[in-house]
């Protein structure tokens, strides 16, 4: 039977077929500056804090503390972490390229 909302075909005719995936640059969500990044884990997800280390600080002197307010959390599965780390590195290594032009 086909698959509701398909072109018609049924799941075993498709052949597989390597896609793509692009970012909907028309959708919504929201944009912010970051400036410091905390990650931390649970057993399957990874998770990043991101803040924007603005002045006044709030200082707590006796944990020798600085309260970063966070701009934007992201939860990840672990397993898409290396991929993360890769796809930064090469941007880096773009952007330090880039730099030495300067």
């Amino acid at each position: 039977m086909p698959k509701p909302g398909g072109n018609g075909k049924k799941q075993q005719d498709i052949k597989p077929e390597n896609f793509t995936i692009v970012p909907d640059k028309n959708s919504d969500y929201n944009t912010a500056y970051s400036n410091f990044a905390a990650v931390s884990r649970t057993p399957e997800d990874i998770n990043i804090d991101f803040c924007q280390l603005t002045q006044p600080y709030t200082i707590d002197a006796n944990n020798k503390t600085i309260s970063a307010p966070i701009v934007g959390k992201i939860i990840i599965p672990a397993n898409m972490a290396e991929g993360l780390v890769k796809a930064l590195n090469q941007q880096i290594a773009k952007y330090k390229k880039d730099s030495e032009k300067r």
